[in-house]
Formats: C-alpha cells, structure tokens, sequence
C-alpha cells in the first residue's frame, strides 16, 4: 500500500532514489526488527532504515520552531500509541544530536487497551443483552466503538473528570430497553459514571506511568523535560496523569500540538540523518562463542579439547563479551 500510494504521487521512476523509513516500538526485539527488514524489501523497498518511535518522536519536536526541547536538556521521550507505549531518554546535544541515557523500554499498553477496557465494562454491565447484542449486530459494534472514541478523547477536558455519555446505536438501544436496563428518555445515550470511567482508564493509565517511573529511574542524569506524544498522547485525561505525577520532578511536560503526528515527521528527519542519534544504550549483552585455555574452575569438562599447534588443552564455546547490556 505505502509503495502504491507513493508511485501515484511521485512516479514509478522515483523509487529507486526513496529511502524508506519504517518505524517500529523501542521495545521490538533484534529479530523482529530484522523480520520487518526482510518483508519491506521482499515487496520491493530496497533502501529501507528502521526508525525507533520514541527517538522520531524525540527529533521531531527538537526541530519544530520554538521547539521546546532545546540543546542541553535530558529528554524523557513517553510515546504512547494505540497498541504499545515505549519510553527513552535522550541527551539534547548540539547541533539536534541526541544520546541514549537509558536502555528503551515499553509494554503493549496503548489507548487501544482502554478501548478493549470500555468493551468489557459493558459485558460486565449488560450481560448476555450485550453479548448476543454483540453477536447479532457486528456492523453496529463498529459504531459503537467509533462513539466511544469520540468520548474516550474529551474524558479529562479541563481537568474534570465527570460522568461521560456514549452515543449508542439504535440496536444496542432498543436491546437495552427491551431488557429494561436503559430508559426510553436516555436518547440513545448511556451515561458511564466518573467511577467508570476511572476503572476504564486506570488500569492502562498506571501501567504508563509505572513504565515512565522506572525509565525516569533507569536514566544516567535525571530528566529535566518528559515529552508525552503518541495516538493516546492526545487523551486530556492521560496528560493530566502524567502531569500530576512528573511536573514537579522536571522543568516541563511537554505535548505538541499534534502528538500523533510526532513519529512520522521525526522519521524523515532521522531518514535524511541517521547520525542524529549517536549512542544507544545496549539492550542485550553482545558477544561471540571463542576458545581458551581451559580452566577447570571455569569450563565445563565436556567442552575441553586438546589444542595440538600449542599443546594445551582448551575450552570451546566459551562466550566473549562484545557489549553488556545497559553499556
């Protein structure tokens, strides 16, 4: 689809001068990001540079006008999407380099496990109205859950917290008041309480901010600025969790108008200079299988051989250290 949409928009003879910049969570392993490799350039993407999230993230904000991370401050980087939430720390150097203080970390807790939290707390309320609700009218679960999207991104507006209304589809009402657990007079609304909602929330929200309190920990230098971006990064409600818990332990908590968008403008950013980012702390320990001599303090019997160039016996397979993990 990328490679369609870029052909009708530049031309097929293009193609061969484009470096694609795939972005993936921080907390894919090696292999999975080599596994992204190989599809891209199975369908063709020859030049292809893999981008972590939160680092896009990072560089795009770094290079708006009147950005504000600027050279100097240590950068906690919060990118919460729908399916996972990742997290670096960044050194701002000059000239819009940044370091790694902190291995990158995440978990797969993003706005679209609120959203599955919401469709719970309705089976858990309705019961098997719901489910065979659910059952009979799957084009309607879709405009349900496009309603509570729409609610989901206002809940938290100016701090309040109050109850919420999700507009619900003509079926689900009519089922509902069949089953007498919906008035006629609700117009088509459920209202879910404040209780509700901070039990559809929580759950995800302080998983996030139990992540960003051990990656805060985990850094070199204390963060001076947490940048909160990502799909979610847009929920009122969020931004106003992380603000309580980090403002008075950083400068600022900083949200670009379009958090959504960070990722992708920081990925051409990093496609045009992939010196941007230059260090990274080691997620795993690196090395490679050597012989020694053998040390029987050290090395198992099974592994011990006699080295006939130097008349010694020697141990296979003994693993030499390249880089540790967090160097």
């Amino acid at each position: 689809l990328a490679r369609q949409r870029y052909k009708e928009q530049f031309g097929a003879e293009s193609e061969c001068d484009t470096r694609w910049c795939l972005t993936v969570p921080a907390m894919w392993s090696e292999r999975a990001k080599d596994t992204m490799t190989r599809c891209a350039k199975a369908v063709g993407m020859q030049d292809v540079t893999i981008v972590l999230e939160p680092e896009a993230a990072s560089l795009c904000v770094q290079n708006q006008p009147g950005a504000e991370v600027q050279s100097g401050d240590v950068v906690l980087v919060l990118d919460c999407g729908g399916g996972t939430v990742d997290l670096v720390t960044h050194d701002v150097q000059e000239g819009g380099v940044v370091k790694e203080l902190a291995a990158g970390s995440g978990d797969c807790c993003g706005g679209s496990y609120v959203d599955a939290a919401f469709m719970k707390h309705m089976e858990r309320k309705y019961g098997a109205v719901y489910t065979d609700w659910i059952d009979r009218k799957p084009k309607d679960v879709l405009r349900l859950r496009k309603e509570w999207l729409k609610t989901k991104v206002i809940f938290g507006t100016g701090g309040s917290t109050k109850q919420a209304l999700v507009a619900i589809p003509q079926s689900l009402a009519t089922a509902l008041e069949d089953a007498e657990l919906m008035d006629e007079d609700d117009d088509g609304e459920l209202e879910v309480s404040e209780g509700e909602m901070k039990a559809i929330f929580d759950p995800i929200v302080d998983r996030i901010l139990e992540l960003t309190e051990a990656q805060y920990r985990a850094s070199a230098r204390p963060p001076t600025k947490l940048l909160l971006v990502g799909g979610f990064a847009g929920s009122p409600y969020l931004q106003m969790r992380v603000k309580a818990a980090f403002e008075g332990r950083v400068k600022a908590v900083v949200v670009p108008p379009t958090p959504g968008a960070a990722v992708v403008k920081g990925a051409v950013i990093y496609g045009l200079n992939p010196t941007a980012v230059a260090t990274r702390v080691a997620r795993r320990t690196y090395g490679t299988d050597v012989s020694v001599p053998f040390d029987p303090a050290k090395h198992d019997p099974k592994w011990r051989y006699l080295h006939e160039a130097r008349g010694k016996m020697y141990a296979r397979k003994v693993f030499s250290i390249y880089a540790r993990a967090g160097d």
